[in-house]
């Protein structure tokens, strides 16, 4: 549900913003601006009201300011897949819209970007009861296909639908099957207090791959272009999908 709420939230939200400013151009910012600040601000107020559910005795022994992140054995494979995961949609959300940009495709990215995390999480619905290492493995093949889709569009001449279909495919493999499989992974193998400390170490792996991917791919294509760098990529991260994809066989 954490994964619905938010990613599904930045699919939608996308969704409506595209739609204002295709209906109303000159309108900036856009009218879905005025009326997210309003949602927050009543969201505010009810958040204010919900009660504390942390015992006081265990928020008495977690009181110190810093607490640093765990990584449970035997979780390591699981928890690297979130790299190549979240690295793709980060590309997705990054070079691919410059590209499209540069091409005179202005709105075409936010559209596959969208329509990336709706499918992943509409999809996830269908597959949550699904083993976690299983569930890496198989997200990790079906984020190479759609990556390989989404590039091919963007850069390589592959058209409109092969980056619409990639973008979603993308999103199946990340927020229906690697995300929610390796997040579910670390909570098995962490037990009591030790697993807020876990996932905050699998999210510190995760972001670490959302930034630093697509930042490595954004400074390649100033340097070698869209179409190589996009390759590279590609092939950067179907070497660590079937590295991880091994190694989380390997281990169970």
């Amino acid at each position: 549900m954490i994964a619905l709420a938010t990613i599904g939230s930045f699919g939608v939200g996308g969704i409506l913003t595209l739609g204002a400013v295709a209906a109303w151009p000159g309108m900036l910012p856009p009218v879905t601006f005025a009326a997210h600040i309003g949602f927050a601000l009543l969201l505010l107020a009810l958040v204010a009201r919900l009660p504390e559910t942390l015992p006081r005795s265990l928020a008495a022994r977690q009181a110190g300011w810093l607490r640093l992140p765990a990584f449970p054995r035997g979780s390591w494979a699981t928890t690297a897949a979130i790299i190549p995961g979240w690295g793709a949609t980060g590309i997705v959300l990054t070079s691919v819209q410059s590209v499209l940009a540069q091409q005179g495709h202005a709105l075409l990215g936010p559209l596959a970007a969208c329509g990336m995390m709706l499918a992943g999480v509409l999809v996830q619905q269908a597959f949550r009861r699904m083993r976690p290492r299983p569930a890496v493995r198989l997200g990790l093949a079906v984020l190479m296909l759609g990556s390989g889709l989404c590039f091919w569009g963007a850069a390589w001449g592959g058209g409109l639908w092969p980056l619409l279909l990639g973008g979603a495919v993308v999103g199946i493999g990340t927020y229906a099957f690697v995300y929610p499989g390796g997040l579910a992974a670390v909570a098995e193998a962490a037990s009591g207090e030790d697993r807020a400390r876990a996932v905050a170490g699998y999210f510190v792996v995760a972001h670490l791959g959302f930034s630093a991917v697509p930042l490595a791919v954004g400074l390649a294509v100033d340097a070698l272009g869209a179409g190589m760098a996009l390759a590279l990529a590609w092939a950067g991260l179907l070497a660590g999908a079937i590295g991880i994809g091994v190694a989380s066989a390997r281990s169970g």
